[in-house]
């Protein structure tokens, strides 16, 4: 039976990177919203050697959702599973949508794939944006209604982003980070399943190149390397995380931010002037 490794938002650099290199070792079946992307990316992968599949699915959707992990679960066994589908403010979307595809989204791949899994490993990719917020500011009660009371919980959120003006991304993605740390105790001893996520940092991707996110490099004065992360570095720390081998991490995030925050970067408010080179 084929290994199988699922892959949302795959059409875009970081989850096509991530479909690549996780093909290296399974079979790979890659999700996204345009079939004229998805056949475009599996003819490379294929032309790379990946043996792949592709499925259009919005993640937004449960029920669309629902089809991908029927497929995947068809395909063999589901050892991994990459929610790299989101969007960014940076590309003019609303709040509301944002919220639909990050948040609702985050929900909907972890608990349909939840049903049909037996180990393996969910990874969510959250931001750095996750950071950006103290600890009073986390609405924990509204977050903890993801798993109480779904429609409450989606209302809720809305509400949220429709009154959070620039932090609604933020707090799409600190939902994100939350539920992976609440969701792994159950996942883990219920079916074995590890749930981990990755907040990347400014990355060098067509969202981030937009003419409407010039903002994003204000990070680069803070970046121990000055400069954008990569998408293949961004899947490199994807698949190594979610490598059976860390059968051990769960509840866990992972920030690659090419060490921005510890530096003091926060698009929020900057935490403190750019460091100098000791």
């Amino acid at each position: 039976m084929d290994k199988i490794s699922v892959v949302t938002g795959a059409t875009g650099g970081m989850g096509f990177a991530t479909a690549k290199i996780a093909g290296e070792k399974t079979a790979v079946l890659i999700s996204d919203v345009n079939q004229q992307k998805i056949d475009a990316a599996l003819a490379e992968l294929r032309g790379a050697g990946v043996k792949a599949e592709g499925m259009v699915c919005d993640v937004a959707d449960r029920e669309s959702v629902r089809g991908l992990a029927q497929k995947a679960k068809s395909m063999g066994r589901i050892v991994a599973v990459y929610n790299v589908a989101g969007l960014s403010p940076s590309n003019n979307f609303p709040n509301d949508i944002i919220m639909k595809v990050n948040a609702f989204g985050a929900l909907h791949v972890n608990t349909e794939f939840f049903e049909i899994m037996e180990g393996g490993c969910l990874l969510n990719v959250a931001s750095s944006g996750a950071y950006w917020m103290t600890e009073d500011e986390i609405p924990k009660e509204l977050f903890d209604l993801a798993f109480m009371d779904e429609e409450k919980f989606k209302e809720s959120m809305l509400r949220l982003a429709k009154d959070a003006g620039r932090d609604g991304y933020a707090h799409s993605k600190l939902f994100v980070k939350y539920f992976t740390e609440k969701a792994a105790f159950r996942f883990g001893r219920t079916k074995g399943i590890r749930v981990v996520s990755v907040s990347p940092g400014v990355i060098d991707t067509p969202m981030t190149q937009n003419v409407s996110s010039k903002g994003v490099y204000a990070a680069m004065p803070y970046c121990a390397f000055n400069r954008l992360g990569t998408p293949e570095e961004l899947a490199y720390s994807f698949v190594a995380l979610a490598d059976e081998r860390n059968s051990y991490v769960t509840g866990v995030d992972l920030l690659v931010d090419g060490g921005c925050g510890g530096a003091g970067y926060n698009a929020r408010h900057t935490k403190a002037a750019p460091p100098s080179i000791l």
